[in-house]
């Protein structure tokens, strides 16, 4: 995200000498223990941005349909080391400040960030997660959404952070593959659908997404990195 964007939308770094309406924590959940507590506590709210990872994701089907829509209204069940921590700081951070916001992203991207860069770049280990649904949010939707939780009377305690439309790998990878003139490796193209779709029952009504689906978002990538001459 841009710095014009970040002013845009009122971000800004923490200054301690300064009150602010809310607090954003991404602390990695990789230790036990919340080491900037004191800064939490100072804070009218607190917006921790947790990971849809402690959501279930085990699942196939022999086509899109079949895999299961998880919203806020699911129960979590992480199938990873990495989102059991997660869940375990949501579940501490909810029990210690009261109206702490959860907000649990999927993939963040951005023109220097995801799977854009990666793949102009040569860098095709994506490919190995198959065909996969993936649900994603662009960062810059992402901070809309931080900016209206701080903001809002009285906003849900937890938020799945992803945009309008999940996407299989074999639809994301082929649009690509168009847009770059690259030949992404890999099994994509003929595994069946695997993971979940991610949705959310909130953030629809908090923000108007600038990039409600991975097409809008990717284009804009693309675009911003042939302008800076990353992209030829």
């Amino acid at each position: 995200m841009s710095r014009e964007d970040r002013s845009a939308l009122g971000l800004l770094p923490y200054n301690g000498a300064l009150e602010y309406d809310a607090v954003v924590d991404t602390v990695p959940a990789l230790e036990s223990g919340l080491p900037y507590a004191d800064i939490f506590a100072r804070a009218r709210r607190l917006i921790h941005l947790s990971s849809t990872s402690v959501l279930p994701e085990n699942f196939s089907a022999p086509d899109a349909s079949g895999l299961p829509i998880l919203d806020e209204t699911c129960k979590p069940a992480p199938q990873s080391e990495r989102g059991e921590r997660r869940l375990a700081l949501e579940e501490e951070i909810q029990s210690r400040f009261k109206g702490a916001i959860v907000i649990r992203c999927g993939g963040i991207y951005g023109p220097d960030r995801g799977i854009v860069s990666h793949f102009m770049q040569g860098d095709f280990r994506r490919a190995e997660t198959k065909n996969r649904m993936v649900s994603r949010i662009h960062v810059y939707d992402l901070c809309q959404l931080i900016v209206a939780c701080a903001r809002a009377e009285e906003p849900p305690p937890l938020i799945h952070g992803v945009d309008e439309r999940p996407s299989l790998n074999r639809e994301v990878f082929t649009f690509l593959e168009n847009e770059l003139s690259v030949s992404v490796p890999g099994s994509w193209r003929t595994e069946d659908p695997s993971g979940r779709a991610v949705k959310s029952l909130y953030a629809p009504s908090l923000i108007a997404y600038r990039f409600p689906t991975y097409r809008e978002g990717f284009l804009d990538s693309i675009e911003k990195l042939r302008a800076s001459g990353k992209l030829k």
